[in-house]
């Protein structure tokens, strides 16, 4: 049971960071548009 919660808890974190990233991507994307390019 134990594990289950701690592999939920990593699976948790993992999507967290995920998010942030891709959240702090798209606001960097929409700050300079062209940089990508």
């Amino acid at each position: 049971m134990i594990e289950f919660l701690f592999s939920n808890f990593i699976l948790l974190v993992i999507t967290l960071l995920v998010i942030i990233f891709g959240y702090k991507l798209m606001y960097r994307k929409k700050n300079a548009n062209d940089v990508k390019k």
